[in-house]
């Protein structure tokens, strides 16, 4: 049996202003992400990164990582390893920054198919939006939280010992997820505490057999804890 913990976390702060259809995120939103991954306490079986192929939620991952690495470097130098040694250590337990095959389908894509669900959600505040999408296309919701929870057994099975994993997704998609997990109907996502924000997350603590199925400890959402049927 082995222990994992599974972030699904939304991306951060994008920067529209580009033009491009694949946006990144801003210099806040690179900020924001650093300062998220300086306060993850780096357990025992590492960290692993994953995130849709959309650049926003690339670049949130290796900002997370980055983060991640100046405080665990910055651990072991006030335990006394020189900077160099740090260094080398703190490779054994982060896993580089996102490459090709970390990248997960099922993490992308915009989470409704109906464009005029979808235009009036982009217009909307970020909890009406998410709303709209729970109440009018419900079909994009079990899509979404069904690809999330793949995600999650990908995770699951492929996750060493104690090991944090961090996926990252996109708005509603998230909830979505949550929402599959908890298997119960939500009408307003305030029953959950409100929409993700940018770099909001989901924690899950998993125990994985080693068939690879697994019981959902915990489930922790903006300060709650939730039960998993």
């Amino acid at each position: 049996m082995k222990k994992i913990t599974v972030n699904v976390r939304r991306h951060s702060i994008s920067d529209k202003s580009t033009g491009r259809k694949d946006y990144p995120i801003s210099k806040e939103g690179s900020e924001l992400a650093e300062k998220e991954g300086k306060k993850i306490i780096v357990p025992e079986g590492g960290i692993q990164l994953y995130a849709s192929p959309k650049l926003r939620a690339i670049q949130t991952a290796n900002f997370i990582h980055h983060g991640a690495c100046l405080t665990y470097k910055k651990m072991l130098e006030e335990r006394g390893y020189c900077s160099y040694y740090a260094g080398e250590v703190a490779v054994k337990f982060f896993r580089n920054r996102i490459k090709k095959n970390d990248l997960l389908d099922s993490m992308a894509g915009y989470i409704t198919k109906i464009s005029d669900v979808k235009k009036l959600f982009d217009s909307m505040p970020l909890d009406d939006g998410v709303n709209l999408i729970l109440n009018d296309d419900p079909e994009a919701v079990e899509r979404a939280g069904r690809e999330i929870r793949e995600f999650i057994d990908y995770a699951a099975s492929k996750s060493e010992d104690g090991s944090l994993v961090e996926g990252i997704t996109h708005g509603a998609k998230l909830e979505s997820g949550l929402i599959s997990l908890l298997g119960i109907p939500v009408k307003d996502i305030a029953e959950l505490g409100g929409a993700a924000r940018e770099c909001d997350h989901f924690s899950l603590e998993l125990s994985v057999e080693e068939s690879g199925v697994y019981k959902v400890e915990k489930a922790l959402y903006k300060g709650q804890e939730f039960k998993v049927k």
